[in-house]
């Protein structure tokens, strides 16, 4: 996390928040368990958290009941330290069905039984009035990675819009924004919608070091425009309540005042040269000195002998490429001690093998 996450985190302008939940077991129908959505919530945690200076929030966790999911996210948002100001960020993801009888939206949670899906399931509507009923949230990113989440998603828009008017009629800044990871008649492949989020917040082509917020719409947008995004699933966006720009839940990672206002190219040309340099110092200080055999970096004296059929090995395989197997990477393994590095640092000062 930078330190100007750190800082936002700690009070100095508006807080970050997140709470990330998955529904991956359920014991009255094990046939529904998605194991994999562990990794899924882990990987926004990881985004929110490393990259995007969030604080998670862990007392909703893994596999919530109806109750315990709606109950946390109240407790959460009606809490008197809450703040208008504060940045909301709410990931749910697990089984997401249409209901035959009415057609609305519902979530799955771990207590859902399959003889009754109407009565024990959750609408996705509750979610809204859980967050956003007389509570001070003013800026919110509700993330619904379910299959048929598109449906939900405007369901729940429309459950908040009168709500919004009438309560957030004076705030600035203010936001609902909900992006889901399908559309209304589509299903969503398990674990997808984190990678494409964090591939989108991770690309140049999202932006370079210049903005301070991401656009929501263009990570989403590069989120659908995703060779890696199954055709079968495009991700919605749904933005409500605004009162200008969105709320800038997505700090750029890149963001460098330095560069800001530089070509794009320029900004490419700079991180090039910084990883450039970096190679270079661990070259001469590390695998250099290793290569020499010395501690000292005062003695420009070579000392380091053997390792003389690695060494040839490693030396053939560099000037014969195409008859060694163009494209096939050679790893040096050996215990600790053994000149690993000191071989490394040889092959890589241009010093004859």
């Amino acid at each position: 996390m930078t330190a100007a996450h750190t800082r936002g985190a700690e009070g100095e302008g508006p807080r970050r928040f997140l709470i990330a939940t998955a529904i991956t077991r359920y014991p009255k129908c094990p046939e529904w368990d998605r194991p994999g959505l562990v990794r899924a919530r882990e990987a926004i945690i990881e985004l929110f958290t490393g990259q995007l200076g969030y604080r998670h929030q862990t007392a909703l966790g893994l596999d919530p009941t109806r109750g315990q999911l709606t109950d946390q996210l109240r407790a959460f948002c009606k809490s008197a330290d809450r703040r208008e100001d504060d940045l909301v960020a709410v990931y749910v993801s697990g089984h997401g069905e249409v209901l035959d009888d009415g057609g609305d939206h519902v979530l799955y949670t771990s207590d859902t039984d399959p003889e009754d899906t109407a009565y024990t399931s959750l609408a996705t509507v509750e979610l809204a009035r859980a967050m956003l009923r007389d509570t001070p949230v003013r800026r919110l990113l509700l993330m619904l990675d379910t299959c048929y989440s598109g449906q939900g998603g405007g369901e729940l828009t429309a459950a908040a819009l009168d709500r919004i008017s009438r309560q957030w009629r004076n705030a600035t800044g203010s936001g609902l924004v909900i992006i889901s990871s399908a559309q209304a008649h589509e299903q969503a492949q398990a674990g997808m919608f984190p990678q494409l989020f964090t591939d989108a917040v991770s690309n140049w082509a999202t932006a370079g070091h210049g903005p301070q917020p991401l656009s929501v719409s263009t990570v989403v947008e590069h989120m659908n425009n995703s060779p890696e995004r199954p055709g079968y699933q495009r991700i919605n966006l749904t933005l409500v309540g605004l009162s200008g720009e969105p709320p800038a839940f997505l700090t750029n990672p890149r963001r460098d005042s330095a560069l800001t206002g530089v070509d794009l190219a320029i900004q490419h040309a700079a991180e090039f040269d910084a990883q450039a340099q970096r190679r270079d110092t661990e070259l001469t200080t590390r695998l250099l000195m290793r290569a020499m055999g010395s501690s000292d970096p005062r003695l420009r004296n070579w000392w380091f002998t053997g390792r003389q059929q690695v060494l040839a090995d490693v030396a053939a395989w560099l000037r014969e490429p195409g008859e060694q197997g163009h494209g096939v990477c050679r790893v040096v393994t050996a215990g600790p001690g053994s000149g690993k590095t000191a071989v490394l640092g040889l092959t890589g000062s241009n010093k004859s093998c």
